[in-house]
């Protein structure tokens, strides 16, 4: 049994995603996670922990209508046209996921990015996607993100850095470049609910900084943008605090628990992170 509470949970925000004793299953119908119960609010900052393999990105993948979910109950909330819309997560529909799915920016480990496309048509396809359909918001939301140095574009090379934004194919860039990539897609269609799965991997410490200042901005900003993060990485909960749902097995033949526990002691952030010279996204 787990283990329930709130701690750092404001109730007066309205709930967006709320489990109840759920049992989760993975594509090969093995029970991943077992008996979760979980209430994050509008605006929360969430990270979910746990060991390799142990069944944090099926949490998510549920969230999203991707993973089989049975016995007690599961649900989302989204915007819809100025309400509060409720999807259960145990009777939800096909035809209900992509309705589902755009109120949620996702960025997965393999990016699932058009690698023959550029960064601007990445964006623009993504925005597209999930409804939006005025063409001027749309590029001038593109250049909005772009202008705000989210891909640390060099000042004194701006005019190739421009070409290479709208023409370099997305396959020319390195991983860890990609993924800034992926991280911007999900953001720029300014979702309630923004998932990220091991964002830090294979980033240098300006990029991990740079994306998670901005996660912290769509956290804090008046849209009370939630924000769960899939991580293994300790160290981001100390400099970036948040609430910490933490997953582990008791043994090898039982589907993980998932729990809240305390968030460490908020820290300075590290010296690595103030001293490394500035990664570049657009010019190599």
């Amino acid at each position: 049994m787990i283990i329930y509470s709130i701690m750092g949970n404001d109730q007066s925000r309205p709930a967006v995603i709320k489990f109840e004793h759920a049992d989760i299953y993975n594509n090969s119908g093995k029970k991943t996670v077992a008996d979760l119960s979980i209430d994050i609010r509008q605006g929360d900052f969430v990270y979910i922990t746990g060991a390799v393999g142990i069944g944090k990105t099926t949490v998510i993948k549920a969230i999203i209508g991707a993973a089989r979910i049975q016995g007690g109950k599961a649900s989302v909330f989204l915007s819809d046209r100025g309400r509060t819309r409720e999807y259960n997560l145990r009777k939800l529909k096909e035809r209900q996921i992509p309705s589902l799915r755009r109120k949620i920016g996702v960025a997965f480990q393999d990016l699932s990015l058009m690698t023959d496309k550029s960064i601007y048509e990445n964006l623009w396809s993504a925005m597209r996607a999930t409804g939006w359909r005025d063409r001027r918001k749309i590029k001038a939301s593109i250049l909005e993100f772009r202008d705000s140095n989210f891909f640390n574009i060099d000042k004194d090379k701006k005019k190739d850095a421009d070409k290479d934004f709208y023409r370099t194919r997305i396959d020319e860039y390195s991983g860890g470049q990609q993924k800034l990539v992926s991280i911007a897609r999900a953001l720029i269609t300014e979702p309630d609910i923004i998932i990220m799965d091991e964002p830090t991997n294979s980033l240098a410490p300006e990029q991990i900084r740079t994306i998670m200042t901005r996660l912290r901005k769509e956290d804090n900003d008046n849209r009370g943008t939630t924000v769960i993060i899939v991580t293994h990485d300790q160290s981001l909960p100390a400099e970036y605090p948040g609430r910490i749902l933490e997953c582990r097995q008791e043994d090898n033949d039982t589907a993980a628990v998932c729990s809240w526990k305390e968030c460490p002691e908020q820290q300075e952030p590290s010296q690595a992170y103030l001293q490394d010279e500035p990664a570049e996204l657009i010019v190599e």
